[in-house]
């Protein structure tokens, strides 16, 4: 008898909690909805590596309500069923986010969608790179399904919210944002990049801000007119009526690695401290390939990002920024794409983090294929920016053999970062004498344990037989930050600089080293050429078409042409004339002779300025207003 009523009991509590359920299922519906997509979110900071912020749990909630607070004031079914269309995109956005930063290390940018042809072709398949957990982003679904068809037919039991309500609950949480946003001690580091902003934010936010960004760049754009678009064209037009040079289609063919050394100045070449050579290999590579002594790193404030962007667009930087930062949607496919049409693979590897200079989201748009990062790698010699150079060249070889040929690597070293501190990572120190503990012995010293880092990196190029079927570009990315114009650099040279266009040179000049296989073509070049010119001039060797890119450097093997080197500041060079610009002081430039250095005249260099600001507002035009569709659109037969 008494097991007869606890049964009945039993029933009836289950059959109250049912009902109870039944009655509150939009209210239940409601919370997990929240719940799910902000768990999602977490989700999705965790699966991408970074760090949650410290106020990521308010911002996830926050951002949803801003974001789809209104479907509340719908009727029922129509409030839940939208709600339901919603966590599936929410889902599919997250994996796709998810998927994006397994090749790219990054969530997906809004501007991605313009070139998401490309996105298909990162990977073989999407199928690699999907992982079972991934299901866990769908799996709030049959939950709130359930919950849908339990609602007791009626949809009454959570109140629908009034338009004022759902406005007030939407303004609530952008003031709620905008304060933490405010507050949040490190809004303005945006070296940090994108995944920092979502490990900080969460990616609905993340998307939230970047199509505002995006919106806002086209909305205020206003649209170039036909003149201006012919006045870009007719500039990225000159010169095209040079002789090909002699070695057009040489490198056909050929894989293509291509090296950007961190810091690496030309005097380094040859340079001797305390009896011992700095850059032994370095400098007998030079006497066995293209070494053009006269190459100009035409960097500005983005100095890493500035080499890349001049050495794979072939566009000048600008000013007062970085293009990485300030138009990463904006900068047009590159040489890595040119060659991915040739039939190449295009891939970037480097040994720091992939988000920093925002790298991650501009290689797509520049066309490589894949970009292999810090996390690819065993970071069993880590450095300020990652991996340092010992592991990671070691590290590369295996990853380069098994790249489908043709192939384009783009390598970065990192270990002469300034401040070239190393410590007991240093194994072959130099006897500096006067200069031992200066920062100009820390920078030879790093240099040296780079130098041999590369010269085994050689070796085994010719051990694995890549050296014979590849071409191998090695070029410096910027001068040495922080080394001491007279004290200290004048220990290091037979003749210390005494003008404005001296030192400019001195410290502008970085090596740039074209090694054929078996040395063929070894000569030097004395042409004046910069980092704008090195697309065009691969291209060429490689006998690749640059039609329908937006390059204005120009091939610097070329005959005939007018050489044109020109700086952040508005500073230029054409081999016959240099205009200093004193950092771009209006009235206070230099005009000099290339050839004897002597100072001329301010009206001696008149054309050159006015030929070197035409090339620049050019650049700086089709970047910022994002014109490199229209020009090469005009250019189409």
């Amino acid at each position: 008898m008494v097991s007869s009523r606890n049964e009945t009991t039993g029933r009836s509590v289950i059959a109250s909690a049912a009902t109870a359920a039944r009655r509150h299922a939009d209210a239940l519906f409601f919370f997990l909805w929240i719940a799910a997509a902000t768990v999602k979110q977490y989700g999705v900071v965790f699966d991408v590596a970074v760090r949650p912020g410290p106020w990521l749990w308010l911002y996830t909630p926050l951002a949803l309500l801003l974001l789809l607070g209104w479907l509340w004031t719908l009727p029922r079914r129509a409030a839940l069923s939208l709600a339901l269309l919603f966590d599936l995109l929410l889902s599919v956005l997250f994996l796709g986010d998810v998927l994006y930063a397994r090749t790219f290390d990054t969530v997906m940018p809004f501007a991605s969608l313009s070139y998401a042809g490309q996105t298909g072709k990162v990977a073989d398949s999407i199928g690699s790179l999907l992982r079972r957990t991934d299901l866990l982003y769908f799996a709030d679904l049959p939950l709130l399904v359930g919950l849908w068809y339990a609602r007791d037919g009626r949809f009454a039991s959570m109140r629908r919210w009034t338009l004022k309500g759902a406005g007030l609950v939407a303004a609530s949480s952008l003031v709620l944002t905008a304060l933490l946003m405010i507050a949040d001690p490190v809004r303005d580091k945006r070296h940090d990049g994108q995944l920092k902003l979502v490990g900080r934010f969460g990616p609905v936010y993340y998307h939230l801000l970047d199509i505002g960004r995006f919106a806002g760049r086209k909305l205020l754009a206003e649209t170039p007119t036909e003149t201006e678009v012919a006045r870009v064209r007719e500039v990225l037009a000159k010169e095209r009526d040079a002789r090909p040079g002699p070695l057009v289609g040489a490198a056909r063919g050929l894989n293509l690695i291509a090296i950007q050394m961190e810091s690496i100045n030309s005097f380094v070449i040859g340079l001797e401290v305390g009896g011992e050579m700095v850059a032994p290999n370095l400098t007998r590579l030079a006497k066995e390939s293209l070494y053009f002594t006269d190459f100009w790193s035409q960097a500005g404030h983005g100095m890493t990002s500035d080499a890349e962007l001049l050495v794979h667009s072939s566009l000048y930087p600008l000013f007062a920024s970085a293009a990485y930062f300030d138009y990463p949607d904006h900068i047009p496919q590159g040489f890595p794409m040119a060659l991915r049409e040739a039939g190449y693979t295009s891939v970037a590897i480097n040994g720091g983090t992939a988000d920093f200079w925002n790298r991650s989201m501009v290689y797509p748009r520049l066309g490589f294929e894949r970009f292999l990062c810090v996390d690819d790698f065993v970071n069993d010699e880590p450095v300020r920016f990652g991996v340092g150079d010992g592991s990671f060249f070691r590290q590369v070889e295996p990853k380069l053999l098994e790249l489908k040929s043709p192939f384009y690597a783009f390598l970065e070293s990192i270990s002469t970062h300034h401040p070239y501190q190393l410590g007991p990572r240093l194994p072959l120190p130099l006897s500096a004498g006067e200069l031992s503990g200066t920062i100009v012995s820390d920078y030879a010293e790093a240099v040296r344990m780079t130098d041999a880092v590369l010269g085994r990196f050689i070796e085994k190029l010719k051990e694995n037989g890549l050296a014979s079927r590849t071409l191998l570009v090695i070029y410096g990315d910027h001068g040495a930050p922080g080394i001491d114009r007279k004290s200290l650099v004048g220990h290091l040279l037979e003749h210390v600089p005494t003008s404005e266009f001296e030192w400019t040179r001195f410290e502008r000049r970085v090596p740039l080293l074209i090694h054929f296989p078996g040395g063929a073509h070894a000569g030097t070049h004395e042409e004046l050429c910069g980092e704008l010119d090195l697309a065009p001039t691969l291209l060429s060797l490689f006998g690749v078409e640059a039609d329908g890119y937006t390059f204005f450097g120009q091939d610097a093997l070329a005959r005939g042409g007018v050489p044109l080197v020109v700086l952040p500041d508005g500073s230029a060079a054409d081999g016959v004339r240099f205009w200093s610009a004193n950092g771009g002081k209006e009235r206070s430039g230099e005009c000099y002779d290339y050839q004897t250095r002597q100072r001329l005249s301010r009206g001696d260099c008149q054309e050159l300025v006015a030929r070197a600001a035409k090339d620049q507002e050019a650049s700086r035009d089709l970047l910022q207003r994002d014109m490199a569709g229209m020009v090469v659109a005009h250019d189409a037969p």
